[in-house]
């Protein structure tokens, strides 16, 4: 049986320490990073891919693949946790599997391929010695869930926080930890990929 693993990036904030930049409008790769993002979770069979933007939401949607749907969400400044709420309420009901991802965690076709082999589990979330990772990809389950969002303190993390007793925890080696806060993390971040994407 075919499962319908969905996914939602994140593309909101306003990118405030990065300048005159937004985060979701940065080269990754040769491509700007929202593009990135939407490709690997094509590439990867996500499907549905909801995008919701807010700050620069026109400038960030034109960067957005056809495969996702776009989602403008005016209440923005409200905080990460309504933009996953209007994520999911584009949604349709039935979904298998939800990943949830920011646009500034960039996403590792490697590590996407071992998540999503166990899609349909409560709780999928990557770990390394350092702990446990992005992106998280929850069950269809918890949709309404995600729907029902509405303060930061009642987020995703309680969300995880619900499903990790029956969740899958995938170990890695080594994930990547990719910092895009400022734009001096950014630079040596994106030198970081370039080289691995390389090798």
């Amino acid at each position: 049986m075919t499962r319908t693993n969905a996914a939602i990036v994140t593309a909101a904030g306003a990118s405030t320490r990065m300048g005159d930049a937004h985060k979701a409008t940065l080269d990754w790769g040769g491509v700007p990073l929202v593009t990135h993002q939407v490709q690997a979770l094509a590439e990867a069979s996500f499907d549905p891919i909801v995008v919701v933007t807010g700050a620069e939401g026109d400038s960030v949607a034109d960067e957005i693949p056809e495969e996702a749907t776009v989602i403008h969400n005016k209440e923005w400044q409200s905080g990460r946790s309504r933009s996953i709420a209007k994520g999911a309420d584009a949604l349709p009901d039935g979904v298998d599997a939800i990943l949830v991802v920011a646009v500034d965690q960039p996403l590792d076709s490697d590590v996407l391929r071992r998540l999503v082999e166990h899609a349909g589990a409560p709780l999928i979330q990557p770990a390394d010695d350092d702990g446990a990772g992005h992106p998280v990809i929850l069950g269809g389950e918890y949709l309404n869930a995600l729907r029902g969002i509405e303060h930061e303190e009642q987020g995703l993390r309680s969300i995880v926080d619900r499903a990790r007793p029956e969740g899958i925890m995938i170990t890695f080696d080594s994930l990547p930890h990719w910092d895009l806060n400022t734009p001096e993390a950014y630079r040596s971040s994106r030198a970081s990929f370039e080289r691995t994407d390389s090798e």
